[in-house]
């Protein structure tokens, strides 16, 4: 199965590329996720991450993928 339709809360990310700068290189455990954004766990709290504005990397998996990819329903995403 793709990343793209898997169950993503849980896993481990950083922010690899970002519209925002100060976005970049921010890692975190995603603890929620909506169709235009994830809620990443950090050191300094929960941050909220654009999905469309960011690519992500996925450290267990060793993949980065553009956030537009990404950027529907987790619902939606994950079915077959």
């Amino acid at each position: 199965m793709k990343i793209t339709q898997d169950e993503l809360i849980g896993k481990d990310v950083e922010v690899v590329n970002a519209r925002n700068p100060s976005l970049k290189g921010m890692k975190g455990k995603i603890t929620d996720e909506t169709k235009n954004s994830f809620v990443l766990k950090t050191v300094k709290g929960s941050k909220r991450v654009m999905k469309k504005d960011a690519d992500f990397h996925f450290a267990n998996e060793n993949i980065t993928i553009k956030g537009e990819n990404l950027a529907k329903r987790p619902e939606d995403r994950i079915k077959p």
